[in-house]
């Protein structure tokens, strides 16, 4: 397997909490299904953690966890970022949310086969998800 033989997933979390865990279904079933360096980026739609987010909503315990499971059971880990810490924002004026429900993650394949990779979170323009870049031939060394 060569190092441009890897699977790149973009995915979306269910936005209905009671149904996110068919989500974690998928990833369990898509780790079955492959082999090889693997790459999952965008919006899960969950938090891994409780820092990850602002606001006046609290946070579920029973969701975070459920989907720091799935992360672990697929081995997988959170590449990291740079850039403004959250990646979604509910845009209210009043009950303002921030939190950082778009990352990247990868299995120890793909982190081994890009050792220099990084995650930026970009700016927002006008989405209520900043966009995220992802170097892999880390250009600060061109």
């Amino acid at each position: 397997m060569g190092l441009l033989d890897w699977r790149f997933t973009w995915f979306y979390g269910n936005l209905v909490t009671s149904q996110r865990a068919n989500s974690w279904t998928l990833l369990r079933r898509l780790l079955a299904h492959g082999h090889g360096p693997w790459m999952i980026a965008r919006d899960f739609n969950e938090i891994l953690f409780s820092y990850e987010k602002d606001g006046v909503n609290a946070w579920c315990r029973v969701q975070m966890e459920a989907f720091q499971s799935v992360v672990q059971d697929c081995e997988l880990v959170d590449l990291g970022y740079s850039g403004p810490k959250y990646t979604w924002s509910n845009n209210r004026s009043s009950r303002l949310v921030w939190e950082r429900l778009d990352r990247v993650l990868a299995n120890c394949a793909w982190v081994n086969g890009f050792p220099v990779a990084r995650v930026f979170h970009l700016v927002r323009a006008s989405s209520n998800h900043s966009p995220i870049l992802v170097d892999v031939l880390d250009q600060r060394a061109r």
